[in-house]
């Protein structure tokens, strides 16, 4: 008799362990019930078994596993499901893989669908900018753009766009300025007038060797109050050569405006004719 011709009559097949996350999965798609007699847990221990025995070349995929109480799997040996149990089970896990699959299509489809909705309103604002300056933003630029759509609304950064391209004559600055007009709308939106802000203290930063930011924001919520337009407080920060000068240009204005500011603060013992502490610069 040659040697090796009976090789396969006791030649040990390597048992792969089974990762927790698969055990879990085969625990799941069963209902925590063992395949064979139906006791489910926490009344028995769990195993999870192979429909087709590991010594008769069984792989450990999931559609080749299955659900088995202490008892039966290692009382089972190399017995096998009967076929329609087998065949069963294995139905149930394709139709599980399916419709994982479908969904899987589905989420990706919708995926698709806004990522070309977004390149659309991308497009929105990259023609504005093409129609002025005759430019198209790189892609950085439209992952920029991308950015502050999501986070200002389309309506806001077209409206920002169109603000940039009309003020800004360098096509890079008009861009760059896109994302910091936003913001200056948005503060407006939700504090009226406070979107000048921004643009009233780069004046005074230009003229005065200190800028009270504090100070600048409670000067100019108190001239809203008192309804002064963002218009006149930038003619004030513009005329300005320090930042007392711009304060007693505000209390000027702001007496000239209502006469009841000016009795409530105008008095003869007070030292300082600004309801804000000033320091001079």
């Amino acid at each position: 008799m040659r040697r090796g011709l009976f090789k396969k009559s006791w030649q040990v097949v390597a048992r792969k362990n089974i990762g927790k996350k698969l055990r879990f999965e085969v625990f799941k798609r069963d209902r925590f019930t063992c395949q064979y007699c139906g006791q489910a847990a926490p009344d028995v221990v769990l195993h999870v078994d192979h429909i087709d025995p590991v010594n008769n070349g069984g792989s450990s995929e999931v559609v080749n596993l299955v659900t088995s109480c202490q008892a039966c799997n290692l009382g089972k040996g190399k017995r096998l499901l009967d076929d329609r149990k087998a065949v069963e089970i294995q139905r149930e896990q394709l139709a599980a893989i399916e419709e994982r699959r479908e969904q899987l299509k589905m989420m990706l489809d919708w995926r698709t669908e806004c990522a070309g909705f977004e390149a659309e309103q991308v497009d929105a604002v990259e023609t504005i900018i093409k129609m002025r300056f005759s430019r198209v933003l790189s892609p950085q630029g439209r992952l920029d753009v991308a950015g502050l759509i999501k986070k200002f609304g389309m309506s806001l950064v077209l409206d920002s766009a169109q603000a940039a391209c009309e003020y800004y004559k360098d096509a890079d600055v008009a861009i760059n300025k896109i994302g910091g007009i936003c913001v200056c709308k948005k503060r407006d939106e939700e504090s009226p007038g406070m979107g000048k802000f921004s643009y009233v203290r780069a004046i005074l930063k230009n003229r005065c060797n200190y800028v009270n930011e504090g100070g600048l924001k409670d000067w100019m919520e108190t001239a809203f109050s008192w309804g002064l337009t963002p218009d006149a407080i930038v003619e004030v920060a513009k005329l300005a050569k320090s930042w007392t000068a711009f304060q007693n240009g505000m209390f000027k204005l702001c007496c000239e405006h209502s006469e009841e500011y000016r009795s409530r603060f105008s008095t003869e013992d007070q030292e300082s004719p600004n309801p804000f502490e000033s320091t001079d610069y």
